[in-house]
């Protein structure tokens, strides 16, 4: 299991990544958001998730960059939550178990 202190240490700085994707399997429960920082390819994939709240309102205009990420503990003191602030001023959220990070070469 990850707790929010490994989720934060394995989270490289996603300021002004752009988000290119959130991707939600039903049948496995796993959310799975990909960033592009150059010169990387990020994602991060929730397991088990509970919760995944993704408003596009663009309340500060539109932006598809992170201007931060935080992962805490989840609902209860379980799991773990993932929160995406947007420069859009929107904020993902997503509840899971676990969180995994992929760090690939840009152009995969």
């Amino acid at each position: 299991m990850t707790t929010p202190e490994e989720g934060r240490g394995r989270i490289p700085s996603l300021h002004d990544a752009l988000l290119l994707s959130l991707e939600l399997s039903w049948p496995q429960a796993v959310a799975k958001l990909r960033f592009r920082k150059l010169p990387q390819i990020i994602d991060l994939s929730v397991a088990e998730v509970t919760l995944v709240e993704c408003p596009r309102r663009l309340p500060w205009g539109p932006s598809d960059c992170v201007n931060e990420i935080e992962v805490t503990l989840g609902p209860a003191g379980v799991g773990v939550r993932l929160t995406v602030g947007m420069q859009s001023g929107d904020t993902l959220v997503i509840d899971g178990a676990t969180i995994a990070v992929d760090q690939l070469p840009f152009g995969t």
